[in-house]
Order: structure tokens, then sequence, then C-alpha cells
């Protein structure tokens, strides 16, 4: 099963493009994920007394305010005319992660371009001090996830992970690695697991 979508997504390229799979699929300057996979989480769970917090997603362009201190330029992910969703839990007005994204006609999926937890969820922020709450990454995979189901693409997604983070998204969202490149995509299987732990309650 694996190697009949690697198959389909390298004849998608290849059919618009006629480059190799390597280089076809996504621009090189969306290898940025490093967003941390905490836990998979029904919604998010604070971690000042443990219970799951009901979220929301809002489409626009976050204030400079507000993308004070993050660690991306997300103002160059407007610029490229990315659709940018934030993440919210209801009764707090702060944002708690972002997730750029672009629809991807020529090999059916969403494009994920870049992720990140707010400063005080993210370890690796210079100002961060004690995280808040879990299941940000994993939630604003799922979100993406959806954008897949309502274009038509089946929950498909692909993204560029950090190399060295090639193994980890594998172990911890189920993604699958293209060749040896630091493509990945998540496919129908995986991405129906993430969307119900998420947008399907219980």
């Amino acid at each position: 099963m694996q190697r009949k979508k690697l198959k389909r997504i390298k004849r998608k390229v290849a059919q618009r493009s006629g480059e190799s799979i390597k280089y076809a699929m996504l621009p090189k300057e969306c290898g940025k994920i490093s967003i941390e996979i905490d836990m998979l989480t029904p919604c998010l769970k604070r971690l000042s007394d443990g219970k799951f917090v009901d979220t929301y997603f809002v489409e626009g362009i976050p204030s400079k305010k507000e993308l004070l201190d993050w660690e991306f330029d997300w103002n160059q992910e407007i610029n490229n005319g990315h659709t940018i969703m934030q993440l919210y839990v209801q009764g707090d007005s702060r944002i708690q992660g972002l997730i750029s994204t672009r629809i991807r006609h020529d090999i059916h999926a969403i494009e994920v371009s870049l992720v990140e937890a707010a400063p005080m969820n993210n370890p690796h922020n210079k100002n961060y001090v004690k995280k808040e709450y879990e299941g940000i990454g994993g939630h604003l995979f799922a979100e993406a996830i959806r954008q897949s189901y309502d274009a038509q693409f089946d929950g498909f997604i692909v993204f560029i992970a950090k190399s060295k983070l090639v193994e980890y998204y594998k172990r911890e969202l189920g993604a699958i690695q293209i060749g040896k490149s630091q493509q990945m995509f998540i496919d129908e299987r995986k991405s129906r697991e993430l969307y119900d732990k998420y947008f399907i309650k219980k």
C-alpha cells in the first residue's frame, strides 16, 4: 500500500513538471517543520489542572503584537499567499499555535508550509518558561487534514521536516518519508486517526 502511494505521488509530480520527486513536490523553503508532538489528545490538555479544554480555529493574519517573540517569520507566509490558521482555547484570547497551508491540486494534497506553537508552549523558544497546554502540534496537523478533507483530497497532507526529525514524525504522526528526502506525507489511514482524535466528539 505504501509503495503504491509513493508511486502515485511521484507520477502526479512527474506529469506536471518532469522534475525529480526530491525537488518537484515542495519548495525548499518549506523545510521548517520542527514542532513538538508532545501528546495526541482530544482538544488540548491544560497542564495546570489536567483538564481537556475546547478549542477553535480562526483564519487570518495575527497582529505584530501577537507575533512578538514567535520564532518564525509569519509575515513571509502571509506574503506567499498561504492560508494562516490560528488555534485558540475557549476562554483564552491568546493564540496557542499557528499553521500555514496551501492547496496543491497538482498532487491532490494540502501542503503544510510552517507550523509553530506559541512561545509559552514551545520548549524551543528562547522565552519559554513552562508549558501551559499539551496537544498543540497534533491539533495543528489535524487542522491541515481537515482542510484536505474539505478539498476532497482524502486527508492527504505533505510537508518537509527538518532532517533530524524525519524519524520523529514517522513515529509520532505515522508520516511516510518519500525516498531518502526530507519530504513526508500522511496518508488516508493515519489522517483519519488524527482527524477523529481532534474533531470527532465522543
